[in-house]
């Protein structure tokens, strides 16, 4: 790393700072959580992929590509299809009831103890999941600085160092400057990342030197352009047609299934994540109104997409100019930008890493503050308290990521696999909770303590059949699902039985 680098990364992150201090807008709880419900939604959406974007998405989707094809694809159109489905069946609902918090709607519902549940497993899952996601966000970024400029300190040292770092930068505009800093700052290091990987794949095919002909036509020899597989499909379809045998289009049903189940799991996770996570709900809830929200959540699942292609797409590169090389995929875009992209490219390359993990920072510790004020500390409007719970909240993350050092090696490599999913052990509990009170009316006896008791249940066996069968995540929102509905229905039937039984 050249001095120029440094000087460009160092102006960078002191420019995010005072930035983000500069719009800062916080003398209400709605001003400092909310901008006052109204920002532009170009802004809006900016943030809500800028905090969907870690650095770990910036580093390691070239991977997949790189290792393999573009079947990563069919997860970036499922998020496209649930957040339309988020759009059309839940954003209306949030709009007309005036929510500001979306865990109102189970305090409405339930109750201000149920409110209270629900907003608490959204806390744990922050706690544990950002933690321990910053921490593997860590680990790519001390490979970085380490090449470039720090291999005088170790791995651990270099680590804590870069989330050290992180924290203060971020915890500084995000604690004093609010929401409105947060969504400033996640438009401008939007940007950045943006920058960065589009100069990567650019600078990255003219050092092929070959023409985008022959670069399709070496990847497709190498079978890499495949999204979807259809082949066995058209296998099966064939058979029906000369056979008719029911075991043919048993087999059509599943066949089909496993062509299209990223686009089924990229669905799931849409609406888990944008439809019943506080963090993303905080984003279009702060719009001027419900058309624009459904503008900036749509569209940003579409933005997604086309930014899914330029990551894969570097992947696809590297997997013609590393051909005659052996690299472990996660480690490839690493080794590239530190050993091929030029100075002061490299500072610019370096800050749109930072850039990534830092919006995503900031947006958990403003989201965990917001819900502590508004589900838990509902009468208690004061700046003094805001800035305390998110200097609280950055120290508490901060922390949560040092847990890995905690444990021995293998178990820490676990527990950043268990958190990197943590939140979808939750995701399909929570989705089963809140379309059963947006397609209920009325307050059945029984039905609080039956949701309830179906959501813990629920939560229960997607840990445990999640350590048990080791279901990636994108089975474990489905299996939620099921897991609350089931003991729902179940324990309805048997009120409805008993309280027949009584009349009699």
């Amino acid at each position: 790393m050249g001095i120029w680098d440094l000087i460009f990364l160092i102006s960078y992150l002191a420019l995010i700072v005072y930035f983000g201090l500069k719009f800062s807008k916080q003398n209400t709880k709605e001003s400092y959580f909310l901008g006052n419900k109204n920002l532009h939604w170009s802004l809006i959406l900016f943030s809500i992929v800028a905090t969907e974007t870690s650095s770990l998405t910036f580093l390691n989707i070239p991977s997949i590509s790189y290792k393999g094809d573009l079947n990563f694809l069919q997860i970036a159109l499922g998020f496209i299809i649930g957040r339309f489905l988020v759009s059309a069946i839940l954003i209306p609902f949030y709009f007309k009831e005036g929510y500001s918090s979306i865990y109102e709607l189970v305090k409405n519902k339930f109750g201000v103890k149920a409110q209270k549940l629900v907003s608490g497993i959204f806390l744990i899952s922050r706690i544990l999941g950002d933690g321990i996601r910053l921490y593997a966000t860590s680990i790519p970024i001390s490979f970085l600085l380490k090449q470039s400029f720090l291999n005088n300190f170790s791995d651990t040292e270099i680590r804590i160092f870069s989330l050290l770092l992180i924290t203060i930068l971020t915890g500084v505009y995000t604690i004093l400057g609010g929401f409105q800093s947060v969504i400033i700052t996640d438009s401008i290091q939007f940007f950045i990342y943006i920058f960065g990987g589009i100069y990567s794949f650019y600078f990255l095919y003219s050092l092929l030197n070959l023409n985008s002909t022959e670069i399709i036509s070496i990847l497709s020899e190498k079978n890499k352009l495949q999204i979807f597989d259809f082949k066995g499909t058209l296998n099966l379809i064939y058979k029906i047609y000369i056979t008719l045998e029911i075991k043919n289009f048993l087999s059509l049903i599943y066949s089909l299934f496993v062509s299209i189940n990223g686009v089924i799991a990229g669905i799931f996770i849409s609406i888990g994540s944008h439809g019943v996570d506080q963090m993303f709900a905080q984003r279009y809830l702060a719009t001027k109104n419900e058309k624009e929200s459904k503008l900036a959540l749509n569209l940003s699942g579409i933005i997604v997409f086309f930014q899914f292609c330029l990551f894969l797409g570097i992947g696809l590169l590297l997997s013609i100019y590393y051909s005659n090389e052996v690299i472990k995929g996660d480690k490839v875009f690493s080794k590239f930008i530190t050993e091929k992209i030029p100075s002061p490219l490299l500072g610019i390359i370096l800050a749109a890493i930072l850039a990534s993990a830092m919006s995503t920072l900031s947006s958990s510790i403003n989201s965990m503050s917001m819900t502590i004020v508004y589900d838990w500390l509902k009468n208690k409007d004061s700046k003094k308290n805001n800035i305390l719970l998110s200097l609280i909240w950055s120290l508490v993350l901060f922390f949560s990521s040092m847990l890995p050092y905690f444990f021995t090696e293998d178990f820490g490599k676990n527990l950043v696999e268990i958190g990197l999913k943590i939140a979808s052990y939750f995701y399909g509990s929570l989705i089963g909770l809140f379309f059963y009170i947006r397609f209920t009316k009325s307050k059945k006896e029984g039905s609080s303590f039956n949701c309830i008791l179906s959501l813990l249940i629920s939560i229960f066996i997607t840990i445990y059949l999640s350590f048990e069968f080791k279901l990636i995540s994108a089975y474990l929102i489905p299996v939620g699902i099921l897991s609350f509905y089931i003991p729902l229905i179940l324990m309805n039937f048997l009120n409805r039985n008993m309280t027949f039984t009584d009349k009699i």
